[in-house]
């Protein structure tokens, strides 16, 4: 369900992009530094977005250095130290962890239960360092299970479940980014069914978009403009609330990913629904 809020690095000047990646491997650093190698592996770009964003409403100085790195030969600008940097480290943890659980209780995985392994530690050390918000989250997915177990048909209510978790994260380390966090979880979780709506429906996995909208394997006109309108409406309204922060930095980031990356996102998976339908026809 991750890794839907990145930049449109085409539009993106060169400083920036860096800085951008920065912050990305700064993370990654940051999962080997307070957790341990093999989280890394679960790192994501929304949870790097979360960390973008909550330094540049701060005004704590953002420290950078030359360091290497093991996919990359020579070394590259990391972000070392920014605020909320080891807080978005520990929420990819929890939220990786919680991942990998619900696959295993979903069925047999062997892949899962293996993965899990280097989480287990480290998510209680997490959850006794967030009891509530990590009591939150794992009551979110429960109820957000259960509402998968049932058939749920309205996606709305399905996407609230994951809109509740990304606000209290949001909120977690700054008031003001609640009804912001709220407003992105729930596109994510749309973005998300939209995006699956072919593959699940073919492999009979529970998607409320295809329960909702009667899918049948092909996209009618109908259910196009639903998914148009439902995913613009919604990034209009993410764009309306970002305007509001006060962004003391990386703002030409931040801009670019709500913009731009945020829109060619939701333009792709229009745009592959369409192609789907093509191809069938």
């Amino acid at each position: 369900m991750f890794g839907y809020v990145n930049v449109y690095k085409d539009e993106l000047k060169i400083k920036d992009y860096n800085i951008y990646r920065g912050y990305y491997c700064g993370l990654c650093k940051m999962l080997g530094k307070k957790h341990n190698q093999l989280v890394r592996l679960s790192l994501n770009y929304d949870l790097t977005f979360l960390a973008i964003l909550l330094d540049s409403l701060s005004d704590d100085e953002t420290k950078i250095s030359m360091s290497g790195c093991v996919k990359k030969l020579g070394k590259r600008k990391i972000v070392t130290s920014a605020t909320g940097l080891e807080f978005s480290a520990d929420m990819n943890v929890i939220l990786a962890y919680y991942k990998l659980k619900d696959d295993i209780s979903d069925g047999f995985s062997l892949k899962a239960m293996v993965s899990i392994l280097p989480f287990l530690r480290r998510a209680s050390v997490i959850q006794k360092k967030y009891p509530n918000l990590c009591k939150i989250i794992s009551d979110s997915l429960l109820r957000l299970n259960f509402l998968e177990e049932t058939g749920c048909n309205i996606i709305d209510k399905a996407a609230n479940e994951f809109a509740i978790i990304m606000q209290k994260m949001f909120e977690a380390q700054n008031d003001s980014l609640g009804e912001f966090g709220y407003c992105l979880g729930r596109l994510i979780y749309i973005m998300d069914a939209y995006d699956d709506m072919d593959k699940d429906y073919k492999n009979k996995n529970y998607n409320p978009a295809v329960l909702q909208y009667g899918y049948k394997g092909e996209l009618t006109e109908e259910i196009a403009g639903f998914m148009k309108d439902n995913l613009y409406i919604s990034l209009g309204h993410l764009s309306g609330l970002y305007e509001q922060l006060a962004v003391k930095k990386n703002k030409n980031i931040l801009d670019n990913i709500i913009y731009l990356g945020m829109r060619a996102k939701c333009d792709a998976i229009i745009n592959r629904c369409k192609d789907r339908k093509e191809k069938k026809v």
